[in-house]
């Protein structure tokens, strides 16, 4: 998390901005935790100068102050405490920052949360139990998504009636099948989802106790979609629009992320009971299909929806194969369009947030004696392990045949990084990180050698 001057503050002092970069630059501190609460008493240092009359640059000052004290806290493990430590008298008096919007507010009036800790006001409180899903319906969800399609799409269409157009959508679809049309202006409702043979209520949606994994949520069906706007008589593109929308499991929704469907079908096979390792292989060859066939399409709906605007309706059709199929379709000679080349594996690692391997980076020493300890112990029990070709001494965290030509210690070191900040910042926000990259890949290499074992 940084801690520096809004823009304006930037602006008026005289300092670089995101639309000026020739003005000096403002010193920044960098904040080792995305804990909100963490966050809050550095911006209540702030507001206290500032309120103290300071100038800008005391101000600024003191939080890079505080942002290093509370990076001292972290980095010596010790918890988050959210809980306020005022008398009943300074909790009539004393303003706080809300732990979310960061507003000062009267400190009798914040709340505690579950949500990661924190201590809000009430507006604050009132969006979590909505983003818990406490009191949507269907249709909130759908506006919800439209609305954050326009923003980060940077396309300026009428969601009114966007969000009408689809629901006549979904309600002609119900009209010539033998299901009932769901009205999902309503809660709680039932719908069929669309990727299982299972009909989904949100009965389960209460308010304050979280996301429950088998209630439904909106689901957009293919990577975009061409199609009429009613509202202009024109073609557009876009991701939740008329024909695209269904409804699936949150959990599921959250699982699939923008893969395409026919990842589900190969996650049941491979949980099926006393399947031998030519399966596995066969099945993890669909899995990079899959995948490769993703990522043939940019991971931001902006960017998806501007580079496939002007697409003719043969490569339109091209494109849809390979959503239904899973697989690239062959490329034609002289095929220039970008989102058609060939993928392959390496290019699919890639994707991991790779970062340039610094000059005098080293993996460690005990890391790689313990890699070499429990793939001796393992290679004896008749496992059959492939290692780097660029580091020798780096196994291979899975099948031998799907090994990457670019992995080594680096890749290892990437791949598990992002895997700690994905645990770090949303399944650990309120607690103590005591896990590290190195301690992450050890649990993964032994596991997986386990499952080999069985």
């Amino acid at each position: 998390m940084l801690v520096t001057a809004s823009s304006r503050v930037r602006q008026d002092i005289g300092a670089s901005t995101d639309k000026d970069k020739s003005l000096p630059n403002l010193p920044q501190a960098h904040l080792n935790t995305c804990s909100f609460a963490r966050f809050s008493r550095i911006n209540d240092i702030a507001l206290g100068a500032f309120h103290g009359r300071k100038t800008v640059f005391e101000m600024l000052k003191a939080a890079y102050a505080a942002a290093d004290y509370v990076n001292q806290e972290i980095s010596a493990g010790e918890p988050d405490d959210s809980r306020c430590l005022c008398t009943p008298q300074q909790r009539r008096e004393n303003a706080h920052s809300c732990h979310l919007c960061g507003d000062p507010e009267i400190c009798a009036n914040l709340q505690y949360t579950e949500f990661f800790s924190t201590r809000v006001c009430d507006p604050c409180a009132e969006d979590i139990g909505k983003s818990q899903f406490g009191g949507l319906t269907l249709k909130d969800m759908l506006r919800r998504q439209l609305l954050l399609e326009r923003r980060r799409t940077r396309k300026n269409f009428d969601v009114d009636a966007r969000e009408k157009q689809i629901i006549d959508a979904i309600e002609q679809i119900f009209a010539v099948g033998p299901l009932p049309t769901p009205d999902i202006t309503k809660r709680p409702v039932n719908v069929q989802d669309i990727y299982f043979k299972l009909r989904r209520d949100h009965k389960a949606w209460k308010r304050g106790q979280g996301l429950q994994p088998f209630g439904p949520t909106i689901e957009a069906i293919r990577q975009w979609l061409h199609f009429i706007d009613i509202s202009t008589g024109q073609e557009d593109i876009g991701v939740h629009v008329p024909g695209n929308i269904g409804f699936l499991a949150f959990w599921a929704n959250v699982a699939k992320s923008d893969t395409i469907c026919g990842i589900f079908s190969v996650i049941h096979d491979l949980l099926q009971p006393n399947i031998g390792i030519a399966k596995v292989r066969q099945l993890m060859t669909r899995v990079r299909e899959i995948w490769i066939v993703t990522i043939k399409d940019s991971f931001t709906k902006r960017a998806r929806v501007h580079n496939n605007g002007n697409m003719s309706q043969a490569d339109r059709d091209i494109r849809q194969k390979e959503w239904q199929s899973g697989r690239q379709v062959p490329l034609k000679p002289g095929t220039k369009q970008p989102w058609m080349r060939y993928v392959d594996s390496n290019t699919a690692l890639e994707r991991t947030n790779y970062v340039s391997k610094p000059n005098d980076w080293e993996p460690p020493e005990h890391t790689r004696k313990l890699a070499r300890d429990i793939v001796t112990n393992h290679r004896n029990q008749g496992v059959n392990v492939r290692y780097s070709t660029i580091d020798p001494d780096c196994p291979w965290i899975g099948d031998p045949e799907s090994m990457p030509e670019q992995w080594s210690w680096w890749y290892a070191w990437l791949l598990f990084g992002s895997r700690l900040f994905r645990m770090w910042i949303w399944c650990n926000g309120k607690w103590i990180l005591i896990e590290t990259i190195e301690t992450i890949y050890r649990k993964f290499i032994i596991h997986l050698f386990r499952g080999y074992c069985r």
